[in-house]
């Protein structure tokens, strides 16, 4: 009989040592995976930030005394930029009108918080034709552009503007449950402040 109940006790132990690798082994698995998308999303977000402060930087590109460098800057009703062009160049160093048009993806709930995420879409204007040139991925939360004038003072009169004020966060999605909702999120932010050298054209300085 003792040799029975030993036995059932060591695979009894076995069994739990059994349980606790597997345990540790998908936990490892799923901080794994939490690093690797967090790495992505701020390899993304890096990405975007270089492509807004090229584009940005050269704002008003081409452009003479009396001609926008800035052609359309409109928000939502939350304050985020929806929409914004300007003439600047492109990867050849040609003049071309850019635009950004921040697009709703969908929602989700972080925090029993209803939170609206968006995709940023690039594209020029090539013989009179918008074409498409990428977009970001669908996971942006803001995308904020304020127009300053050249004493830092917000301002929606495109002729004033000299400077931009770029806000941008996204979010990082590592543990997603069976319903959708996320848990352990992250949000990642990234902003600047950007003063083109060509951006005064409009009034010739």
């Amino acid at each position: 009989m003792s040799v029975l109940f030993d036995h059932l006790t060591s695979v009894l132990v076995a069994g739990v040592i059994i349980l606790l690798l597997v345990v540790v082994h998908m936990r490892s698995q799923q901080t794994s995976v939490e690093r690797t998308m967090a790495y992505m999303g701020k390899k993304h977000l890096l990405e975007l930030a270089d492509l807004l402060e090229r584009d940005l930087n050269n704002a008003g590109y081409g452009t003479t005394p009396g001609q926008a460098g800035i052609t359309a800057h409109t928000t939502r009703t939350d304050g985020q930029t929806d929409l914004l062009s300007f003439w600047g160049s492109d990867a050849s160093g040609t003049q071309r009108e850019i635009r950004y048009v921040l697009a709703e993806t969908g929602s989700v709930t972080i925090d029993d918080e209803t939170m609206p995420l968006f995709e940023l879409q690039r594209s020029e204007k090539i013989a009179g034709v918008w074409t498409s040139m990428g977009g970001t991925t669908p996971t942006l939360t803001n995308f904020t552009v304020d127009l300053l004038n050249a004493n830092n003072i917000p301002t929606t009169n495109l002729s004033e503007a000299r400077r931009f004020r770029i806000r941008v966060s996204k979010a990082v999605m590592p543990d997603v449950g069976p319903d959708e909702y996320l848990k352990g999120y992250r949000l990642l932010h990234w902003g600047i402040t950007l003063t083109p050298d060509n951006l005064g054209g409009y009034q010739g300085g």
